[in-house]
């Protein structure tokens, strides 16, 4: 079920009546839209540093969504979309990127259900002017599903050294919490990454070229993506969060935007696909 009046989120997802998506605890003064369904994340996925953009040699403030909160997750995850296209297995959406957003232009998506996945597509652009861009998705998985709980399979090459709470450096190579071991790196800043967090304990941006599979008992969903940056976070026990990313958070940094402008837009493919 798509509900375009909260962000154009999927708020549902049955497969053979099991609900999957979940819902996590809202805190420390967050939206409670942050916290349910899969939500599109855009025209910034995660964490900005010091709540700021900067293109073009002017630095623009994005009001925080609350006293506390860093700004995050983008302009679109509170806000109507528009439907404009619908039919019992497609609909495509937009929504224009209106103020706080400095530099204007649009989002817009395309849900699809298929018989044995579902297809989402995300894209944003501008068609008056260029602006930096990163996109993401951000799904709620139930950690229970009929009765069976939830067991993710994710096996990254590299994990983004942590600067600060939601924000990563570069990513560093070699083993992750995926393996039994654990290690301590530098990233290419010669900042020291911390040892590789356990599952159960991660707010993690990962390098990953594969498809992670998450399985509640015989019930198997694989998350495939347009992007290889995949965000983890499971450290709370009602749900837990995979999420695609164009780029790790703090992601309208120089070196990790895409730069859009008329007739080129950024784009984001996420896709949950299940045996029938």
């Amino acid at each position: 079920m798509v509900d375009p009046e909260r962000g154009g989120r999927l708020a549902s997802l049955r497969i053979g009546g099991v609900e999957i998506l979940g819902r996590g605890v809202p805190g420390g003064g967050a939206p409670e839209a942050w916290f349910d369904g899969c939500f599109p994340m855009a025209p910034f996925a995660g964490r900005l540093t010091g709540d700021r953009v900067t293109y073009g040699g002017v630095s623009h403030a994005l009001p925080r969504p609350s006293a506390g909160v860093e700004a995050a997750h983008g302009v679109v995850d509170r806000v109507p979309w528009e439907v404009r296209e619908a039919s019992p297995r497609r609909v495509r959406l937009r929504a224009e990127l209106a103020r706080p957003w400095p530099f204007g232009g649009w989002a817009e998506q395309e849900i699809e259900l298929r018989e044995t996945g579902i297809e989402l597509v995300l894209r944003c652009g501008n068609e008056e002017r260029e602006m930096p861009v990163s996109l993401g998705y951000h799904p709620w998985f139930a950690r229970e599903a009929a009765g069976e709980r939830a067991r993710l399979r994710f096996a990254p090459e590299a994990r983004f050294a942590p600067l600060a709470p939601g924000l990563f450096g570069e990513p560093v190579p070699g083993r992750t919490s995926a393996d039994a071991s654990r290690r301590t790196a530098a990233d290419a800043s010669g900042r020291a990454a911390s040892p590789d967090p356990a599952p159960g304990s991660r707010d993690d941006s990962f390098l990953h070229t594969g498809d992670p599979e998450i399985a509640w008992g015989a019930l198997r969903v694989t998350l495939v993506s347009s992007s290889d940056v995949w965000h983890v976070f499971d450290a709370q026990e009602p749900a837990f969060c995979v999420e695609p990313l164009t780029a790790a958070p703090d992601g309208l940094r120089p070196e990790r935007t895409r730069i859009v402008g008329p007739g080129a837009p950024a784009e984001l493919r996420f896709g949950l696909r299940w045996d029938s």
